[in-house]
């Protein structure tokens, strides 16, 4: 459920290389996007720089300008080929050294504010599927929809280099009006989106969610796992306390988590888990109690 924290919204950040990926699809297209970028007040020094963030309403700004300049209303689909495994900063990379594919998935959950701050991301378990929730961080913050569908064009992507080029979702739904262009979502998506649809969701068939992958290195992803959480400590000084809060929300329907249980999940020892909660001002029993009063709000 999103929050109504407004210093969220003032502060809601996006990757900048995912403004750098529209804007390589712009000038593939032959046009200047200097002058849009100018137009978005979006400084393109810092979308050429790595690690940078640029804010999310500005971003929200130049999809607009980007969608009426081009008149393509699938632009997100267009702009997510020019994302690399690199782009997605430390997550990328232990993306691809995850064990399985509900591990990659787990993990783009806890660290997608690596991505974007200005969006929430859940997983939940549906039937024999697991389902990918993307909505708005906060309900004041703006997200382009254009944006969600450029991740989730992305995500498949990248699970396509997990699981092979023939790998599609289950279903994906979209808030947004059809567009009239399904050859274009189904080529993207590998699947025809449900338009008109209540959330933004995403849903991957669970018969091959656990399939060992055979690049899958656990001592690599840790270690990158570790990178994620240092840079994320950087833009949101509650980060450990979002990532055990987001593990919790997605482990305690099945079951009753506790502190070692999640501090396995993050591969870190219960003692550091403590430490770190402790820096941040809150501690684990105290994150439990709060998830189990927004799960119980939302069910």
């Amino acid at each position: 459920m999103p929050s109504t924290n407004s210093t969220l919204v003032r502060r809601a950040t996006t990757l900048s290389t995912l403004a750098r990926a529209l804007v390589q699809a712009l000038e593939a297209r032959g046009l200047d996007s200097s002058s849009l970028l100018q137009r978005a007040q979006l400084d393109p020094v810092l979308i050429m720089t790595p690690g940078a963030r640029v804010p999310m309403e500005a971003m929200t700004r130049l999809w607009s300008l980007a969608i009426e300049e081009t008149g393509n209303p699938a632009l997100g689909l267009e702009a997510a080929r020019y994302i690399q495994p690199a782009s997605n900063h430390a997550l990328g990379l232990a993306w691809l050294a995850s064990t399985t594919l509900r591990e990659a998935l787990a993990r783009l959950e806890r660290f997608h504010r690596v991505l974007s701050t200005g969006m929430s991301m859940r997983l939940r378990n549906s039937q024999a599927r697991l389902e990918l929730l993307v909505e708005p961080a906060d309900s004041g913050v703006l997200v382009a929809k254009e944006a969600i569908e450029a991740f989730f064009t992305i995500t498949v992507v990248k699970c396509r280099m997990l699981m092979g080029e023939e790998y599609a979702p289950a279903a994906v739904y979209l808030m947004r009006k059809d567009p009239g262009l399904g050859d274009v979502y189904r080529e993207a998506l590998g699947v025809d989106p449900q338009f008109s649809s209540p959330a933004n969701t995403i849903f991957f068939p669970g018969d091959r969610l656990d399939d060992p992958l055979p690049a899958g290195d656990p001592e690599l992803a840790a270690e990158l796992d570790k990178i994620s959480e240092r840079y994320l400590s950087t833009i949101d000084p509650k980060a450990f306390t979002h990532s055990v809060r987001d593990i919790l929300e997605d482990i305690m329907p099945s079951g009753r988590p506790t502190l070692g249980s999640v501090a396995r999940l993050m591969n870190r020892g219960e003692k550091t888990v403590q430490r770190a909660l402790k820096t941040e001002g809150t501690s684990f029993q105290q994150i439990l109690e709060q998830t189990r009063m927004s799960l119980a709000l939302t069910y």
